[in-house]
């Protein structure tokens, strides 16, 4: 999408309407490079354009564009008046700046995705069971299924498997737990203890 300004002409006395060049969305700006917004925000984050942020009441983690980054002109965090998430945009000069760290900061992901056979295995036999759904899963679903059937998995190796921030992880991780307790809790309650669904 092209950007413009306008400024004051004074030799005219006319506002002048200016461009500042084609600004592209983060997820645009990964396409254009191959990879899913999931992936494109995680080597954005390793290359330190982007950082975790909490967002909303439920306190979901995203990847947002830096203030710092914001301030050196390389692009604009957005928050659309009818849209349900805010997002960020890369100026021509963000683009630039990240051209030249992408490959860097891609192999670094890529080591760090690869350097544990059971991180290698968890993700395939994830991408095998994403497959056979009906449904597409949700992060949460993810980082549950793969804390269910992996149980060597640290928290860093599920949010490098899925490039997800950490934050998110742990959270989804809490909230599985909570639930098993309480579920664990009601099994081996009497009858007469367990809480009813209508108080």
């Amino acid at each position: 999408m092209e950007y413009t300004t306008e400024a004051f002409d004074r030799a005219s006395g006319d506002l002048v309407t200016k461009s500042i060049g084609e600004w592209i969305t983060v997820t645009e700006y990964g396409q254009a490079k191959g990879q899913g917004p999931r992936k494109t925000r995680a080597i954005l984050t390793e290359m330190g354009l982007l950082a975790p942020e909490y967002f909303g009441p439920s306190g979901n983690v995203r990847n947002r564009l830096k203030l710092k980054a914001v301030a050196l002109g390389l692009g604009k965090r957005l928050h659309p008046k009818n849209g349900k998430y805010p997002f960020d945009v890369l100026s021509p000069s963000g683009q630039l700046w990240a051209d030249e760290r992408w490959t860097e900061a891609s192999r670094k992901v890529a080591v760090k995705s690869q350097d544990n056979p059971t991180k290698l295995l968890a993700k395939a036999k994830l991408e095998e069971f994403s497959k056979a759904r009906r449904s597409e899963m949700t992060t949460q679903m993810e980082i549950c299924w793969l804390i269910d059937h992996f149980l060597d998995l640290s928290q860093a190796d599920v949010c490098e498997i899925l490039a997800v921030p950490k934050q998110t992880v742990s959270r989804y991780a809490s909230l599985r737990s909570a639930s098993k307790t309480k579920a664990r809790a009601n099994r081996s309650a009497s009858l007469f203890d367990v809480e009813s669904p209508l108080t």
